[in-house]
């Protein structure tokens, strides 16, 4: 989709790293995974530069991190990264498919759910399988579901 019309391709994710916030942690934590990515952001999505070759905009969560994977960050570990303000990443943001409506008690805390999304969406895209995580909600625990 080019963006002509002044829409842009649907995200399963933007109402999870959509907002301006959640955003800038991404482009954070995502440049500090290589020396090689600098990641920036802006109201359409995010910059990466590889390798000091241009940068190029990316408007869903799924093309990031394709081009990040591509460029070498092959995992993150959410512990050694530093933790964000609190945010609560609600359940109706995500689409039912990309959703269990139960888990258990040990949800991701919400200073470190941001990281979490993004160690399990890498993992998930450098194995080529689903990542199951578990965060929390006004209504509860629930399991989002973190596809290749």
């Amino acid at each position: 989709m080019c963006g002509a019309c002044g829409g842009g391709p649907t995200d399963w994710a933007a109402g999870l790293v959509g907002g301006s916030y959640e955003r800038a942690v991404v482009a954070r934590v995502l440049s500090s995974g290589s020396p090689r990515v600098r990641v920036t952001t802006g109201p359409s999505g995010w910059m990466v530069a590889v390798g000091g070759r241009p940068a190029r905009l990316h408007r869903t969560f799924d093309s990031l991190l394709d081009a990040v994977v591509d460029a070498g960050v092959t995992a993150l570990d959410p512990q050694a990264l530093p933790r964000h303000r609190a945010v609560r990443l609600d359940r109706g943001s995500v689409r039912a498919e990309r959703r269990l409506d139960s888990g258990s008690n040990d949800a991701s805390a919400p200073d470190r759910a941001l990281l979490d999304v993004l160690a399990a969406a890498i993992s998930a895209r450098v194995a080529g399988t689903e990542v199951q995580l578990r965060l929390a909600d006004d209504a509860g625990t629930w399991t989002l579901l973190v596809r290749a």
